[in-house]
This record gives structure tokens, sequence and C-alpha cells, in this order.
């Protein structure tokens, strides 16, 4: 299957871009569905963690641009603390 090819190559671009255009006051409604759908699926629980560990940042500046404080907090500690866990020191 190809997905875990195409989540490493095309996932990035396209959650960064989504959030740039977000932020310059062109929100994409489908964006926010695909997000809505892949954090809150209880089903599958991959899917919020790679959004989670790999793209926290933009989910935190999303979240900022909805004025959701507490969401933005949580997405930049869970970022910071993957950091603190995987990186050398």
């Amino acid at each position: 299957m190809f997905l875990p090819w195409l989540q490493e190559h095309y996932l990035p671009h396209y959650v960064c871009s989504k959030v740039k255009l977000a932020c310059s006051g062109r929100d994409d409604p489908t964006f926010s569905k695909f997000l809505e759908d892949a954090l809150n699926d209880s089903g599958d629980e991959s899917k919020r963690r790679v959004l989670e560990l790999e793209h926290g940042m933009e989910l935190a500046l999303y979240c900022v641009h909805k004025d959701n404080l507490d969401r933005a907090r949580y997405y930049v500690t869970k970022t910071m603390e993957y950091f603190l866990n995987v990186s050398p020191i």
C-alpha cells in the first residue's frame, strides 16, 4: 500500500499550505473537515498520532487562528514533549 509514502511526502506540504491559506483568510472547509475527521476518529488512533507528532506546530497555529487557545497549548506541549523525548542530548 502507498499510504506511508504518501504520508511522508505529501502530508507535510498539504498541512503546511492549508494552514498558511487559512491564516491568510482563505480557509478551506475541506481541510477543516479533514482535521476534524482525523483528530476525532476514535477507531484509528494512527491518524491522530501522525498529525499530533509530525505536524503539531501547524495544528497549534491553526488552533490559534480559530481562537482555540487551549487546544493550541495542548499541541505545543505535545510537540515539545515529543521533541525532548526523541532528540538526543
